[in-house]
């Protein structure tokens, strides 16, 4: 089975830490962020595609062809246009069931060998709404029903949030791409949702810990003590 890491954002709330290097070979505790995520990976995935593009060679320079028996295909995204179109860029490459990764995040083992035993899959995290949250609905066996979208900010309560972590199959690529809000990037949550709902497909949708994102260097601090004391 493959995993596909969107690896190819620059990280420019990151500072310092990304000065030199592009946001996904920052260090927690050792070992870079993709080397976390392959590491967690369930023993069923022997294939990585990472998608790239800012920084790229020394990504491709750190990690060769393969890693830890595992080969690493790349995969060059072209124009940032959000994090669906990156993952468009890796259809050709893409033989049937794939997991799909953010790769400036971190997920715990349990986390993503939950998430590979379904069919179709994602993972939501309960947390306080927010300004453009999308709030997924689920039905009583736990399956994918719909989003509701706080484009106003003017909820304030909990809501389930997509990660955007997902066990997709080569047919998501059947969808049209949606756009996020007014931008000009499609959003591989909106573009998952919309698909799941028209073809009625039965996506799990699995709420739990095991995640931590990475977007400031409090995030960084704060993920290194989770590593080090066994949290993911």
């Amino acid at each position: 089975m493959q995993a596909v890491i969107l690896a190819a954002g620059k990280g420019t709330r990151m500072g310092h830490l990304t000065k030199d290097i592009p946001k996904p070979l920052i260090k927690l505790g050792g070992k870079n962020l993709i080397e976390h995520k392959i590491d967690r990976l369930p023993k069923e995935v022997d294939e990585v595609v990472l998608i790239v593009h800012y920084m790229k060679e020394k990504i491709m320079e750190y990690f060769g062809d393969s890693y830890k028996g595992k080969k690493i295909i790349y995969v060059d995204q072209g124009e940032a246009l959000g994090t669906a179109h990156a993952l468009w860029q890796a259809k050709d490459v893409l033989k049937g069931e794939f997991l799909s990764m953010m790769g400036d995040d971190l997920y715990s083992r349990k986390l993503l060998s939950d998430v590979i035993k379904n069919d179709w899959a994602m993972h939501v995290i309960k947390t306080r709404s927010f300004a453009t949250t999308g709030d997924v609905q689920i039905d009583a066996k736990g399956y994918f029903k719909d989003v509701v979208f706080d484009d106003m900010g003017k909820r304030n309560d909990d809501i389930l949030l997509a990660t955007a972590l997902f066990k997709l199959k080569k047919e998501i690529f059947n969808a049209p791409l949606i756009r996020v809000g007014g931008s000009k990037e499609f959003g591989l949550p909106h573009t998952v949702f919309q698909f799941v709902k028209d073809t009625k497909i039965k996506m799990k949708v699995l709420e739990s810990k095991g995640w931590l994102k990475i977007n400031t260097p409090e995030d960084v601090v704060a993920a290194v003590k989770a590593i080090l004391g066994g949290v993911i």
